[in-house]
């Protein structure tokens, strides 16, 4: 009977996850759930979770970040064979690969999945979408370029150990990344797919986030509890922020404040700059482990990747006025039109 009812188990899990869906509802916001290879997709107007859409992904791997096309018709996705929800130090007494694919909208399937030598961050479409970077998070530090239509090897650039997540800045004419193992940021030319800056940082970076604009980076430090802003036209730091907690994903709103996940913490804050300087004004208690978030019709939507949760919050007041149910340890979340 027993092992009945756990056939009965593993035929009831292998139907959903290979359910067909005929057309994909957006516009949404899309969550990567990197415990159960799975995208939700939540109306923003209901804000709700109205699909939720099972990959057939490479075994033993977990959903990592959200790369969208620059058409909005597809997501690069990386699958690596290690669980960042875990903590990224475990990486260091283990080799494991990772995988890149590609999920379109349109036939909602994955496409072009390959195997890179070692776990891998996350996955991005060159601005002209010809293209998908990912960073091999080892001490080799190579980031690897591949063709977008056919996943096809472009280039290999070496970097710092242990490289993160990867970035387009500057109107796409740079890529940037951050490797923990180092004190810099490194700048790459899109074009000619050379180093050409490593910009000095406090030491140990762990991730580097879009700025206020396309010319200005975030880097996140949790390891010295700091966030740097640099400039990628005149290569400098040119903010600087020391904290008593460590920072996780951290991104601008319109009125100029900063808001920063809390790491270790079931915390949200938020910074506002007044007479040179940084002053919290805001702390928002959350579910646990807030990962991401995407600011988007003036509220803040929040991934918490241990309670699975999308916690939306007033950008205005910070109440927190609803919350979302998706799959299993969400780490991203982005705007599908």
């Amino acid at each position: 009977m027993r092992k009945l009812l756990a056939l009965l188990l593993i035929t009831l899990i292998s139907c959903k996850e290979s359910e067909e869906i005929s057309q994909v509802m957006t516009p949404a916001l899309v969550t990567a759930n990197g415990g159960d290879n799975s995208l939700s997709f939540i109306d923003p107007n209901t804000m709700e979770e109205k699909q939720r859409i099972y990959l057939k992904a490479p075994r033993a791997t977990y959903l990592h970040h959200l790369g969208l096309s620059p058409q909005a018709d597809k997501i690069a996705l990386a699958f690596p064979e290690y669980d960042f929800s875990e903590g990224h130090d475990g990486l260091h007494n283990l080799q494991v690969q990772g995988h890149v694919s590609v999920w379109n909208k349109a036939s909602n399937k994955l496409e072009n999945t390959y195997t890179v030598p070692y776990a891998n961050h996350n996955a991005v479409f060159s601005p002209d979408g010809k293209e998908i970077w990912t960073g091999l998070v080892s001490h080799s530090g190579r980031i690897l370029v591949h063709s977008a239509l056919d996943g096809s090897q472009l280039a290999t650039i070496t970097v710092g150990a242990d490289p993160h997540e990867i970035l387009f800045a500057n109107e796409g004419r740079y890529v940037v990344v951050t490797c923990l193992e180092s004190s810099f940021l490194t700048v790459i030319d899109a074009q000619t797919k050379k180093v050409i800056r490593d910009i000095k940082v406090d030491p140990f970076p762990t991730n580097v986030w879009p700025g206020r604009d396309t010319y200005h980076v975030i880097v996140e430090n949790s390891t010295q509890k700091t966030i740097n802003i640099i400039d990628l036209r005149s290569f400098q730091v040119i903010d600087h922020l020391d904290l008593d907690f460590a920072p996780g994903y951290s991104a601008f709103d319109e009125e100029g404040n900063l808001w920063i996940c809390t790491k270790g913490q079931n915390y949200l804050r938020k910074f506002r700059k007044a007479d040179d300087s940084w002053k919290e004004i805001q702390k928002i208690k959350t579910h646990h482990d807030p990962h991401q978030f995407l600011i988007f019709a003036s509220k803040l939507w929040l991934v918490n990747q241990k309670q699975n949760t999308v916690q939306i919050i007033d950008l205005k007041t910070g109440d927190i006025t609803g919350s979302i149910s998706v799959g299993l340890k969400p780490n991203a979340i982005i705007y599908m039109p």
